[in-house]
């Protein structure tokens, strides 16, 4: 009979173990494959940032090299040809689906710093579009206004043009200057030109 409940007994715990060893082994397996897809979609992040980084550096490369397009007649920086320049270009489309769908992921597996950078970037782009809207925005309020002087009078000609570039520098230098400071802040100092005076509350 001790015979037979011992052969039992070793016979269950046998059971038991391997119990515990395959789910141990599974749980093992699952952390492997979670921390891989983790792996994966901090890479993507990454990647995804970086691409958008090179999208804004060759934007931003074509209008400075284009020096009509940022100065005046008289070849000096001119805030009004640059904030004309960045209606007429439009930026990139910017990816930020990887951030989007993996932002769970990022936070486990991104460093502090990886993380706090990929944010910067992405709120930083996020900005710059909304600029761009707005100095499309200032253009056509501009171009409302020149037609509305002396009391509703129709401005025809030389004075219709002195309203309405007078009316958009005055609404659009500042917002300009910080679109500016956003691609330093991204690209660096050295993406803009040392002959821009530019002045920014955002530095």
């Amino acid at each position: 009979m001790d015979a037979d409940f011992l052969d039992l007994t070793t016979k269950l715990g046998g059971v038991v173990l391997g119990f515990l060893l395959a789910q141990i082994s599974d749980w093992w397996k699952h952390r492997w494959r979670e921390r891989k897809l983790i792996r994966k979609s901090c890479a993507l992040i990454l990647f995804e940032s970086t691409q958008n980084i090179a999208l804004l550096k060759t934007y931003w490369n074509s209008i400075v090299s284009d020096r009509k397009s940022w100065s005046t007649l008289e070849g000096h920086y001119s805030s009004v040809s640059l904030a004309k320049t960045i209606i007429r270009r439009q930026l990139p489309q910017f990816s930020y689906v990887f951030w989007n769908s993996c932002l769970r992921d990022a936070y486990i597996g991104m460093a502090e710093d990886q993380l706090r950078e990929a944010w910067s970037v992405i709120e930083a782009l996020k900005q710059a579009a909304s600029i761009q809207s707005a100095l499309t925005a200032n253009e056509g309020i501009a171009m409302k206004r020149a037609s509305e002087v002396d009391n509703g009078r129709l401005a025809v000609g030389h004075m219709a043009s002195i309203v309405e570039q007078a009316h958009f520098e005055a609404t659009s230098s500042t917002l300009v200057d910080d679109f500016i400071s956003l691609v330093k802040g991204i690209l660096g100092p050295e993406a803009v030109p040392q002959e821009w005076p530019v002045q920014s509350a955002n530095g």
